[in-house]
């Protein structure tokens, strides 16, 4: 989606914080559906082995940052900062598909759905995990929080 991880701004680190962009959101969705006794008990059972799978993706992932991210140089975290937020929110922006609304002919369907208000204190809220732990990293600050904010990622 955004090339080879080495040519990334933070080369791996920046591949692994997209890791756990995708992980987390997916992790909310699927835990929402395993608890959901409206939902087909296959399904649920499906979504239960997602978790069990994305929290060893998250976990490896969490660690892998935390051991790496202190080695980087400064050049590099500061590339990798800068990029996080709009390499996330473009992560975000796919849990709106585009092809539902074209199919179901509903003519700025998708636009509709990405601005409403309660999809975008969802996503904030779902990504809660991952920006408190970019935060701990340092790689959330007070002076990019606004930029995160801003971009509906962050409360």
């Amino acid at each position: 989606m955004f090339g080879p991880a080495d040519k990334l701004p933070g080369g791996r680190a920046t591949a692994y914080l997209l890791i756990l962009a995708v992980e987390e959101l997916l992790d909310v969705c699927n835990r929402a559906t395993m608890k959901d006794d409206r939902v087909h008990p296959v399904s649920r059972q499906i979504a239960k082995l997602h978790v069990l799978e994305e929290a060893r993706h998250v976990s490896f992932a969490r660690t892998y940052l935390s051991e790496l991210w202190p080695t980087l140089t400064e050049d590099d975290r500061r590339a990798a900062a800068e990029f996080a937020p709009a390499a996330v929110a473009f992560v975000a922006n796919l849990m709106v598909n585009d092809d539902v609304y074209d199919t179901l002919a509903i003519e700025g369907g998708a636009e509709a759905a990405r601005s409403n208000p309660q999809h975008k204190a969802r996503v904030a809220a779902d990504l809660g995990k991952l920006t408190g732990f970019l935060g701990e990293l340092g790689l959330i600050d007070d002076g990019s929080r606004a930029t995160w904010v801003e971009l509906g990622l962050a409360a």
